[in-house]
């Protein structure tokens, strides 16, 4: 098999076109059959589909817990060890341990930034250290593949998490973490992004090999909350070093549906560097075909709070005096309205409630009632799902609000917004209603506001989201399961919540501030034998 050194594209044969050449040539250095390549006019059999060589493949899973201990999702068949080599085992874990393994990812980091070699990863097959030619970002993975002394090999992180290392031409994944995650799943979509592109990934690796590949950090995650604690965190912790890379000719790729909160406005001053902005499901062309070496840094927590981002957005919060509970005349409350996942079973049911006895206690003190409606964050222009989710939430909070009598106050919609557009109006919230999770990150993590939460099962100890002091969690005993047959819950996890639990909860956010009046209705009482009382 061919090094990448001595690699080039062969010439198209009569009739090649060159998708059909690049494939012959990926072909050969990852040690596989062209035909498991997509190009026009190729013919081959099922055997051949992308399905069929991520079954042909061993995934050597050498944390996988024995089987009486591992569950049913841990143990399955295709991570099996099967004959495996205890010296191989021994070196891969020995490599990839958290206290080897963490110090050698932060060094990458850093010397990525500075603009030295691109350094080398250690091969557990092999048992040497083997050239990285660049990373790719795939999906939420970065892709880098390796020189073997023979061919390609691939090693596969999310963030500072080594996930695995792939040899094509043995038909091999070694698993190189001990959390546990779906590693067929794992390997078909590093297959899929491989063997569906041989003509961009062909040229980037001789791009690599001839002009270089042009440096660049991919800036967004998948999951929001992590993108704005860690990700941002990263770029605030690492700016001075950012702003020289920049300087230097490294560019930045912005995935703009990935970065909930615009990282060029956070930090300004890295808004004057190069960069390329790039939707999710585009990034990993984008980068080959723009011949990128777009290393990724994230999922590394560096602060222990929000403290660093309220001073970097001091320009967009409201004065103190107009964040405070104490606003003569006016309460404030935003109502986040899961219309995606629709966890809350009876969330129009829920929310009336909790608008109605709000209105109660406000007209007994005379006071207006702002409501700011939120539930859907949108980064660039809305799509298709983004206009589904927002009609959704309109229709409910039209229904919530139909014929019930409140006292006068403004109607804010957030929802559509950016992250950074909603602050200013959150920010002046006496009370927020939202799930223990990614809803919370900005009431109560960034803004410290009074924040009412509720979910199910480990969901609710996690507090990595949220300032522990802003928030009052609903009686658990208040939160339930979804009725049988609810269709839904197949997909998520639903629940229902009880009014009695949401009352005891806003009369605890809230102490001082109202004086509750009865509840003509009787909703807001407990079951009998059962005291409304803090989670």
């Amino acid at each position: 098999m061919s090094s990448l050194s001595s690699h080039t594209t062969p010439p198209e044969a009569p009739g090649e076109g060159p998708e059909q050449a690049a494939a012959r040539a990926m072909a050969a250095l990852c040690g596989l059959d062209p035909r498991h390549f997509s190009y026009p006019g190729r013919v081959a059999g099922r055997e051949f589909a992308t399905s069929a060589l991520a079954a042909a493949c061993d995934i050597v899973d050498a944390f996988l817990p024995p089987r009486a201990e591992a569950g049913p999702e841990e143990a399955g068949p295709e991570t099996e060890p099967g004959a495996s080599d205890a010296a191989l085992l021994a070196r891969l874990r020995q490599a990839y341990a958290n206290r080897v393994w963490t110090p050698r990812y932060r060094a990458m980091n850093a010397a990525f930034l500075e603009g030295g070699p691109r350094g080398t990863l250690f091969s557990p097959l092999s048992g040497v250290e083997v050239p990285v030619i660049g990373s790719v970002p795939v999906l939420h993975y970065q892709l880098s593949p390796c020189q073997e002394a023979e061919g390609l090999s691939f090693f596969i992180a999310i963030g500072p998490m080594p996930v695995g290392f792939f040899y094509p031409a043995h038909r091999l994944f070694l698993v190189l973490t001990e959390f546990r995650l779906h590693f067929p799943g794992v390997l078909r979509h590093l297959l899929d992004a491989l063997l569906t592109r041989p003509l961009a990934w062909a040229e980037w690796l001789r791009r690599a090999r001839t002009l270089g590949l042009r440096r660049a950090l991919a800036l967004g995650d998948n999951r929001p909350t992590h993108f704005v604690r860690q990700g941002l965190a990263y770029l605030d912790a690492e700016e001075t070093a950012l702003r020289a890379f920049g300087a230097a000719g490294g560019l930045f790729v912005m995935i703009r549906d990935w970065c909930a909160m615009d990282p060029f406005v956070v930090f300004p001053a890295l808004a004057q560097a190069d960069r390329l902005t790039v939707a999710s499901q585009r990034v990993t062309e984008a980068v080959l075909l723009a011949g990128l070496d777009a290393h990724r840094v994230y999922r590394f927590t560096i602060h222990p709070d929000a403290a660093w981002l309220r001073r970097r957005l001091a320009a967009r919060l409201a004065s103190p005096a107009e964040a405070s509970s104490a606003v003569p005349g006016r309460l404030r409350v935003m109502i986040s309205l899961d219309a995606e996942r629709q966890r809350v079973v009876n969330a129009v049911e829920a929310f009336r409630f909790v608008l109605r006895r709000l209105g109660e206690a406000c007209t007994a003190r005379g006071m207006a009632l702002d409501i700011v409606w939120d539930g859907w964050t949108v980064n660039g222009e809305p799509s298709p799902q983004d206009q589904e989710v927002m009609a959704r939430i309109e229709a409910m909070a039209a229904a919530i609000l139909e014929g019930l009598p409140l006292p006068p106050g403004e109607r804010i919609r957030v929802f559509g917004r950016t992250a950074l557009d909603k602050i200013a109006d959150l920010h002046r919230c006496d009370l927020a209603f939202t799930t223990q999770g990614a809803g919370a990150l900005v009431c109560s993590w960034l803004l410290r506001r009074p924040t009412i939460v509720y979910h199910r099962g480990a969901a609710v100890a996690n507090h990595a989201n949220v300032d522990v002091a802003s928030i009052v969690a609903v009686d658990p005993r208040a939160v339930g399961g979804p009725p049988p047959g609810d269709l839904l819950a197949q997909k998520h996890d639903r629940f229902v919540l009880a009014p009695w639990g949401l009352e005891a909860a806003m009369r605890r956010a809230l102490a001082g501030r109202l004086e509750w009046p009865p509840d003509p209705l009787g909703e807001g009482e407990p079951p009998p034998g059962l005291e409304a009382g803090g989670a």
